[in-house]
């Protein structure tokens, strides 16, 4: 059904392209981007085979925008990249949609399309529109990005002029979101005795309200999203279904712009239940099923200042608790782990250079706490060290 629903959005929008509507090529707009990098930790390996040095980190899209008329305008982007065992530099069409924007207050969006969550998912594939390599690793981990960047389906948004009270700008959305079995994002949530066979989002709601406030450069935004999910896993050699039937994330963020400096913030909680029912009949047994609860938190604070127009810095500290009644740790150890698999806590200092207007170079520094994020297909014999560095470099072409 995902297959035949983005062909039929492919074919709408050629058809568009090469409708007669007085529309010519150089209405296109083309604009695209490719990086390469390179990443490096001390201790434990983290998105790759990163305790000898990974060259496995580079992305490239083109994407493509044309306005058919002064309310209507389509677009796509093709996306690649490699990270570790994620990506494989496929070549996958990110986006795919028609957009209709009636009026200021009321505009709709129908395809493929970019996720709009806090204050930085919908650029988060972006390098040239922010400082850090890696954005806060709690709230925007890579390892979730086929999950959290796009999603298929329809969405309606606008901005609602107060006057004095500052603009209000919303987006509601709804649809699914398709994971790739060769993408590798089922091998990194894998472990070595549970192997993820399949992931599906059936249905993912929600939507972001932003508030530009009085307050020149000061923005207050809160989103929510409702997933429903299922898949297939092997536990041991035994067939088991995953089923999610609502996992609920909200977020609250706040930015704030002030000549040169930038202030951002965001907290994050994503709650609900998960069910796990296992075949069990070719051990001679009855069925059986675990069912197990969320309680996820992620929160960081932020501060950007641009020295030059060639030279900026950024600093983060990030925190990500997989139990936010249990900080401490005690249900990993009650399982016979270290503490710190409970958590991931991250300073992160950055720095940028634009060497000119399309080439940019950023070298970056991690100190880090826990091992919440080192999955364990890149540390099949676990991880060793709570307090480790990752060094990050990246240079970027765009157009």
């Amino acid at each position: 059904m995902k297959k035949i629903f983005g062909s039929i959005i492919l074919m709408l929008v050629v058809g568009l392209i090469t409708s007669t509507h007085g529309f010519e090529m150089d209405q296109v707009q083309i604009h695209g981007f490719a990086s390469g990098g390179y990443l490096k930790s001390d201790h434990n390996n983290y998105m790759g085979s990163t305790e000898k040095g990974s060259f496995e980190f580079n992305e490239a899209a083109i994407n493509f925008m044309a306005e058919l008329t002064d309310d209507i305008k389509i677009g796509m982007q093709f996306y690649s990249y490699d990270l570790g065992k994620m990506g494989n530099n496929n070549v996958k069409m990110d986006r795919c949609f028609l957009d209709y924007h009636w009026k200021e207050e009321l505009g709709l969006r129908v395809g493929k399309f970019k996720t709009i969550y806090g204050l930085y998912n919908d650029i988060r594939d972006y390098d040239m529109l922010r400082i850090p390599i890696l954005l806060p690793i709690s709230v925007y981990h890579r390892n979730n990005r086929e999950m959290e960047t796009s999603m298929q389906g329809s969405s309606i948004y606008g901005n609602i002029d107060m006057g004095a009270g500052g603009t209000f700008i919303y987006d509601l959305m709804g649809g699914t979101v398709s994971i790739d079995s060769d993408s590798g994002m089922l091998d990194i949530l894998s472990t070595n005795t549970l192997r993820l066979e399949s992931l599906v989002v059936d249905r993912m709601m929600g939507g972001r309200l932003a508030w530009k406030t009085p307050l020149k450069g000061f923005l207050l935004c809160a989103s929510a999203y409702q997933y429903k999910m299922h898949g297939d896993m092997n536990i041991n050699g035994i067939e088991a279904k995953n089923r999610t039937p609502k996992l609920l994330g909200s977020n609250f963020s706040a930015e704030y712009n002030y000549k040169n400096f930038t202030l951002s913030g965001e907290y994050v909680r994503v709650t609900g239940a998960r069910h796990i029912s296992m075949d069990m009949s070719p051990l001679g047994l009855p069925d059986t099923s675990i069912t197990s609860h969320e309680h996820v938190e992620q929160y960081y604070g932020m501060i950007s200042y641009y020295f030059t127009d060639w030279f900026s810095v950024s600093s983060y500290y990030s925190v990500l608790n997989l139990n936010k009644y249990d900080r401490s740790g005690h249900g990993q150890e009650d399982q016979g782990h270290p503490d710190y698999y409970s958590w991931h806590k991250n300073l992160a200092i950055s720095t940028r250079f634009d060497i000119t207007d399309f080439w940019l170079i950023k070298l970056e520094m991690h100190v880090m706490d826990g091992a919440y994020l080192c999955t364990l297909p890149n540390n099949p014999d676990g991880v060793d060290e709570q307090h480790w560095m990752l060094y990050a470099l990246k240079t970027t072409f765009s157009f």
